[in-house]
């Protein structure tokens, strides 16, 4: 709750270029997570702190050359990438071997879905530049599953701004607040056990007949 709260400090503070830093910066590495960007993004276009033309192109432009970056680190360093002193706390050994196995499996779908599972975002990006994938049909499965991504993480920004900018009574407020936890934590769920059912490390180690 903190990091969004400095988050959304720091995007209300910077205005766009806060967005678009943000961005590129939490691509390689720092603290600022892309969804609670988006959210916060969501928010202010709702509470008319930012316009949302201007917003939403900001936010496609930070979050494709956001991927762009880690895709091309993937192809610079290839599978040395997990000695390095930074970028190998992004991604281990053992998640480069899960991961290329269920490129072997789904190929370009992993982008599509994976790119929709917070923690394992980078490391899916990181490893379509290892395989060396096609630059083409990189580009084509990060832009749509982007669309996705922000399709959500804004709708969801927007909503609870929106619904706090209609309800000043601290008692609407605080119900609105509720719906909102609550149905993040559905929002949550979902993308959890999509997590575990798509990325079932352990039987992925095991050999690809237990995948």
């Amino acid at each position: 709750m903190e990091l969004f709260s400095d988050i959304s400090a720091f995007v209300n503070r910077f205005s766009y270029f806060g967005i678009l830093l943000s961005l590129l910066l939490g691509g390689i590495g720092f603290p600022f997570p892309e969804d609670a960007i988006l959210i916060c993004s969501g928010f202010f276009i709702a509470q008319k702190t930012l316009n949302p033309l201007p917003t939403l192109i900001i936010v496609f432009a930070g979050v494709i050359l956001s991927d762009i970056i880690i895709f091309s680190l993937g192809r610079h360093y290839g599978r040395r990438i997990v000695t390095h002193p930074w970028f190998g706390s992004i991604i281990s050994e053992k998640r480069l071997m899960v991961i290329e196995q269920r490129f072997n499996i789904y190929g370009p779908w992993v982008i599509l879905i994976g790119r929709q599972l917070f923690g394992i975002r980078g490391q899916i990006l990181l490893m379509a530049g290892i395989m060396r994938m096609p630059l083409l049909s990189y580009l084509l499965s990060d832009i749509l599953a982007a669309l996705i991504t922000m399709g959500i993480m804004i709708t969801v920004g927007y909503t609870g701004g929106k619904a706090i900018a209609d309800f000043a009574g601290i008692k609407d407020v605080m119900s609105v607040a509720l719906i909102a936890i609550i149905a993040m934590v559905f929002i949550l769920f979902l993308l959890m056990r999509l997590k575990k059912k798509f990325y079932p490390e352990a039987k992925l180690i095991e050999g690809p007949d237990n995948g």
